[in-house]
């Protein structure tokens, strides 16, 4: 079985992904970086997975993003960390379902966007209008993202290690 890690950009999966997983000696996968080495292979050009959502746009993304999920269906005692979108997709949750254990990360709105509002904003947000874009984006997605079947871990309040420990 699989440990899956969802949430907002900036939650902290890769980080606390990567650290569970060297503690459990079991390997670490980002799906974003699986993303842009399956676009390398199909496109002969390395991108981040920023650049290739700004190329190939939300449904070329959403595409690859499938894709990648599917080449990890044999997998197993692995951590991954997945985009923020990935799980919102009914076909990739049904897929998650069967592969492991899912666990939101919950943070606070706030923490949140001081995370996210840095340079390079991350391509969800309108780089014109990052409050607004922030404010829809955090409505559209925290109430499906609290229907999911799955653990809910708050982080808010807690220590690295506090969290590291309940994952």
């Amino acid at each position: 079985m699989n440990l899956i890690l969802f949430g907002f950009k900036g939650c902290g999966k890769s980080y606390f992904g990567r650290c569970v997983a060297q503690i459990l000696s079991s390997p670490f996968l980002d799906l974003d970086n699986l993303i842009s080495n399956l676009f390398e292979e199909q496109c002969g050009q390395h991108l981040s997975s920023r650049e290739i959502y700004q190329m190939v746009g939300r449904d070329g993304f959403r595409e690859l993003e499938h894709l990648a999920l599917l080449s990890l269906q044999e997998r197993q005692g692995c951590v991954i960390a997945l985009g923020g979108g990935a799980i919102l997709e009914a076909r990739n949750l049904e897929l998650l379902e069967k592969m492991g254990e899912l666990v939101f990360l919950e943070i606070s709105q706030e923490t949140l966007k001081q995370r996210l509002f840095i340079d390079p904003l991350p391509a969800i947000l309108d780089p014109r209008d990052p409050e607004g874009s922030f404010e829809r984006l955090y409505q559209e997605r925290y109430p499906l993202y609290q229907q999911i079947p799955a653990k809910h871990l708050l982080l808010d309040g807690k220590s690295d290690q506090q969290i590291i420990n309940e994952l």
